[in-house]
């Protein structure tokens, strides 16, 4: 945090620079909805994964950027009979909390080259290969710790081709 600036501060800007981009795909937030909307059906291998979080809720969600490659979602893999999550963030700090207003949009990109994401990668393969994915976002309504269960949202599946 720079001088002066509070948690609040941090939060409110935060919330401002992603209000202020445009949207990838034209999401735009469902009444009484979360929604992870996806920029693409399938990516190349490599590729940038961009999606939009859509907050159609009368009230602003709160989630933490320590998920896969430090954002705030996790990348989840579709192995033999479940999901897997590709957690990956190797900052040495506190996750930091991130705000999304009421009727909000929250642009999000995992690079899959990111090198939070390389203890999952196996000798001569990429940590994010070719195969069906998902992106998962967990969040709560209040900012205080987390009491309970969070809320979750999940985009539809996707694939990553060679």
């Amino acid at each position: 945090m720079k001088r002066g600036e509070t948690e609040l501060t941090r939060i409110v800007l935060l919330v401002a620079a992603c209000l202020a981009s445009p949207s990838p795909g034209g999401a735009q937030a469902v009444a009484a909805k979360v929604t992870v909307t996806l920029s693409a059906t399938s990516y190349a291998q490599g590729e940038t994964i961009r999606f939009t979080i859509g907050n159609g809720l009368p009230s602003t969600l709160y989630a933490e950027d320590s998920q896969s490659a430090c954002e705030i979602a996790m990348l989840e893999r579709r192995a033999t009979k479940a999901w897997e999550a590709l957690w990956g963030c190797s900052f040495e700090r506190a996750p930091a909390l991130v705000a999304i207003p009421a009727r909000g949009l929250r642009h999000v990109a995992i690079d899959p080259s990111s090198p939070h994401l390389e203890p999952f990668r196996q000798p001569d393969k990429p940590a994010v290969g070719p195969g069906t994915y998902r992106i998962r976002f967990t969040y709560r309504l209040d900012p205080g710790p987390l009491t309970g269960a969070p809320e979750t949202a999940v985009s539809p599946s996707f694939e990553i081709r060679h």
